[in-house]
């Protein structure tokens, strides 16, 4: 989160105020993910390609994926066209209930 806070210059993750930054990104640059895949991180985000969203909208794709309960870190930053999503994810051999999915059985 100190991440996309030092890279939009805004007070977010804790209730900061939000710009009115707007960005587009064509691009999505996704970094650290082993047995998640790009496309489930990107569906999580929830950011269209092409779509203009304010800073806002990116805290807001930040907040979905650390809601995931799927990563210990996630951090995302805008540049230029590209957003980069950037994700720790869990070791595997961490209960399954601390990731947000049911114990198996």
């Amino acid at each position: 989160m100190a991440l996309l806070a030092a890279t939009l210059g805004l007070g977010v993750g804790f209730g900061g105020p939000a710009s009115g930054q707007d960005f587009r990104f064509t691009t999505f640059d996704v970094q650290g993910n082993a047995r998640i895949s790009d496309s489930a991180i990107l569906t999580y985000a929830g950011i269209a390609p092409g779509a203009t969203v304010s800073a806002a909208e990116v805290n807001d794709a930040l907040q979905r994926l650390q809601d995931t309960g799927l990563f210990e870190a996630v951090e995302i930053a805008p540049q230029g066209g590209t957003l980069v999503i950037a994700v720790q994810e869990y070791p595997d051999d961490q209960p399954h209930l601390d990731r947000g999915q049911p114990e198996p059985r």
